[in-house]
């Protein structure tokens, strides 16, 4: 079912909407489909910072989760696990970020059937410049709130996320 998330409906039309189920909780309804906006919301945002840097909220990751790296490299198959994405997914941005000069493949030192993934200084610099406005774009997302009210919403998301990776 498709419920139209920039005009959500309100409490009572999720009411009339639900009144004939038995043990439906509203509220619950309610707050799952605005959560649902929210994500899609700030998604948006952040796709349109990046598009204006020529990336994408999948390259930004991977060459984030590069960055991170102990050995700042990766297997194209840890990648993929790591982003929840298909390995083909994972193809589709490595040579796409290759072609950019931003990371490069090796041979894999133990396995030449393998490949590893690394950062190139192009892809570090441009990683180092993007996300200190990356983070104030999420800062200003959360602006409405003060550190208390982020802190009971991150434990209240981490409680949702749970549930939600329980049920995947």
């Amino acid at each position: 079912m498709s419920i139209n998330l920039r005009n959500l409906p309100d409490h009572k039309e999720l009411e009339d909407m639900t009144h004939s189920y038995t043990d439906m909780d509203v509220d619950a309804i309610e707050a799952r489909l605005l959560l649902t906006r929210v994500a899609l919301n700030a998604m948006a945002v952040s796709e349109a910072y990046l598009a204006g840097l020529g990336l994408s909220e999948g390259k930004c990751s991977l060459l984030a989760l590069l960055h991170l790296s102990p050995a700042k490299k990766l297997a194209p198959s840890e990648l993929a696990e790591k982003m929840v994405v298909t390995r083909g997914t994972v193809t589709g941005l490595l040579d796409s970020l290759e072609q950019a000069g931003l990371i490069k493949r090796q041979p894999h030192v133990d396995d030449r059937r393998m490949l590893t993934v690394c950062l190139t200084s192009r892809g570090d610099e441009l990683l180092q410049r993007v996300l200190p406005d990356y983070f104030r774009y999420s800062m200003r997302m959360m602006s409405a709130l003060n550190s208390e009210e982020v802190a009971q919403l991150m434990n209240l998301l981490r409680k949702v996320d749970a549930t939600v990776r329980h049920l995947l």
